[in-house]
């Protein structure tokens, strides 16, 4: 399984704003099966959940947590309409296996 390793003082992709209580992630490859990140949608879950965590500890319950779905994209092994679908497809997964999953916490993850 694929699990995020760098620690949060590695993270250099992370902006973090103390001012606004707001922990966002520029650079993910959560969604499952798009490029070398998740494969299945339960590493996308358990990614996700770390993100959420990362965020209590450097901000508190409180704060914001931004992720931002950026996949690669591999001109060489598909087109632009093949990953755009891919993509949308991968994205409706998750969200669906967020929506009804039986963790209230995996629910809140598209709102927190």
């Amino acid at each position: 399984m694929h699990t995020m390793t760098m620690s949060i003082k590695t993270m250099t992709k992370t902006i973090k704003n103390k001012a606004n209580n707001i922990f966002v992630d520029f650079h993910t490859h959560i969604l499952p099966g798009i490029d070398d990140g998740a494969k299945t949608v339960e590493e996308s879950i358990a990614m996700l959940l770390e993100e959420r965590r990362q965020a209590d500890e450097l901000f508190g319950k409180s704060a914001r947590c931004v992720v931002v779905l950026t996949p690669h994209f591999k001109s060489y092994n598909q087109t632009v309409e093949e990953f755009l679908e891919n993509r949308a497809t991968a994205f409706a997964e998750l969200r669906h296996a967020i929506e009804v999953h039986e963790d209230p916490k995996v629910n809140n993850l598209l709102y927190s």
